[in-house]
């Protein structure tokens, strides 16, 4: 019993990568392996790095995996800047994006994994790093022109004097489909950031202009929501006027 006890405890249950077209995700399937077993399978199959400019983002959250077919092979893919495989990276954009972890608390879970498995501790710095570029990432990425797009708008306070223009956007017909689909509510993965900018100042004519900006890249949208505070209300006015046709509600 004491020796069935300790082969157990050094039997890990992990979840286990599936593809979708050029995209992964990590679906929860029981399946148990030993820390001797991955190490194995990294000596044996050794994946090819993958290369991109220093210049350019990494495409950790879109990358053509179509040749990884072995979750095992994921553990060794490192694009070649970096010192920690995209399977750590993505360990940690789930904790953070999915549990809500905060940075030091995703470095110690790194550190109970590594008790039981050979995995590496990234510093809450590193990972945090990961996010901010991921984010440019995303800041930076074309958005399609279209004439039915929904933006949220809404600025944020803080410490600062300067405050911060936040403008989200969602598709009409994906908020139909998200209406219709077993979670109705809108989440962080359903919209797109379509612009961000710290401001010194939220004047009315300071945001009709960026939306005026917005529009001219993505399109005209169909519909302003925000929480009608009293600068958003006066720039989306403003912007109304060349665009009577746009609904603007709470």
């Amino acid at each position: 019993m004491e020796a069935e006890n300790q082969n157990n405890s050094n039997t890990i249950s992990k979840s286990k990568c599936s593809f979708t077209g050029k995209r992964f995700t990590f679906t929860t399937k029981r399946s148990s392996f030993t820390s001797s077993t991955i190490r194995n399978s990294i000596a044996k199959k050794k994946a090819p790095s993958v290369e991109y400019s220093t210049r350019e983002l990494p495409e950790i959250v879109a990358l053509n995996l179509d040749y990884y077919q072995d979750s095992q092979e994921l553990i060794d893919l490192k694009p070649t800047p970096y010192t920690y495989p995209v399977f750590i990276i993505q360990l940690a954009k789930g904790q953070r994006l999915i549990n809500f972890t905060s940075w030091r608390g995703i470095e110690r879970n790194f550190y109970l994994f590594s008790q039981f498995l050979t995995l590496p501790t990234p510093d809450f710095r590193t990972i945090r790093q990961w996010f901010l570029k991921l984010g440019l990432f995303e800041l930076r990425t074309e958005k399609e022109k279209r004439d039915d797009w929904l933006f949220i708008i809404d600025t944020t306070f803080g410490h600062s004097p300067k405050q911060c223009l936040l403008i989200l956007g969602i598709p009409y017909q994906k908020w139909l489909q998200k209406l219709q689909s077993d979670v109705p509510q809108l989440q962080y993965h359903d919209v797109q950031v379509l612009s961000l900018n710290v401001l010194e100042s939220t004047k009315g004519t300071i945001l009709a202009s960026i939306l005026h900006d917005v529009t001219d890249i993505v399109g005209q949208p169909l519909q302003i929501i925000s929480d009608h505070g009293p600068d958003l209300i006066k720039g989306i006015k403003l912007h109304k006027q060349q665009h009577p046709e746009i609904i603007s509600k709470r």
